[in-house]
């Protein structure tokens, strides 16, 4: 498969305003659009300064209690900031707006820091200045946020699986992605399994955290699904033929408007997407 990187985060929250207030108002990014997906649910997505793909974060709006923790989820997806002093601004900003936060971290090699949005959703802001691969986006133009210190792109992302052999075979002999390292789980100390698409760097990896635990059961603060970016329709035609080989069940090709998708559920119940980066959000 011919991935160009990751596209977009989707996640729950079960407060729209919340949501706008936090992510445009405090994190500065740019509230782009106002949607209904194909069951008419509502979603609100924000990006940089004109939507690129792998800038996006976008939020299913759904009135559900708090998820119960557990495994075979995606349990955090980290936000691109330039450098590690990006990382201190944003705990001053944190600090001025009682976003509460944890001590930075590191993953794979680059400074993070940990923090709880207005669902109390674990999220990492991550710097690139060790970086290499996917380039950063275009900072918003109307943002609280300096433009070097604005957060440009999505990635990587984290899953907690029980199966890691069953899903990193997919990643790697299905998806293409390939295994580049591990690093040490701050917090458990367990290890983490670096999956990338061409080197692609943080805008392109998926880390995979093996634990034994009861599944978790998805709610307002969870995140929804994964979505990789693919060239064009063609191309999409080429993942639903391959996945229709293998014979993994997916949904067809889906016509957004704004882009062509194709999604399925692996094993441990994750989504993962795909969808054209054209013709793109109208904003």
């Amino acid at each position: 498969m011919d991935l160009l990187g990751l596209h977009q985060i989707t996640a729950i929250t079960k407060d729209k305003t919340a949501c706008i207030h936090f992510y445009r108002d405090i994190l500065g990014m740019k509230f782009l659009t106002e949607i209904k997906d194909e069951q008419g649910i509502p979603q609100i997505i924000f990006g940089d300064d004109i939507g690129q793909s792998g800038s996006i974060v976008s939020f299913k709006v759904y009135n559900v209690p708090k998820k119960t923790p557990g495994t075979n989820e995606i349990f955090a997806y980290c936000l691109r900031v330039p450098t590690d002093r990006s990382l201190y601004e944003f705990k001053l900003r944190f600090d001025e707006f009682s976003v509460q936060y944890d001590n930075v971290i590191k993953i794979n090699g680059h400074h993070a820091l940990p923090f709880y949005d207005h669902e109390n959703r674990l999220v990492y802001l991550i710097s690139d200045e060790n970086n290499s691969g996917i380039p950063l986006k275009m900072p918003v133009s109307d943002s609280p946020i300096e433009g070097i210190h604005q957060i440009l792109g999505i990635g990587p992302v984290l899953l907690n699986i029980e199966h890691t052999l069953i899903t990193g075979s997919l990643l790697t002999q299905v998806l293409g992605l390939s295994h580049i390292q591990e690093y040490e789980h701050a917090s458990s100390n367990e290890p983490v399994i670096v999956y990338s698409i061409q080197n692609g760097g943080n805008g392109a990896e998926v880390h995979v955290l093996q634990q034994n635990k009861q599944s978790a059961k998805p709610g307002s603060d969870s995140i929804h699904h994964i979505t990789f970016s693919i060239l064009n329709l063609a191309e999409l035609e080429k993942i639903q033929k391959q996945l229709s080989e293998v014979q993994i069940q997916h949904s067809g090709i889906v016509d957004r408007g704004y882009a062509r998708t194709l999604h399925f559920k692996d094993i441990s119940g994750i989504i993962l997407e795909f969808s054209t980066i054209e013709p793109g959000i109208s904003i």
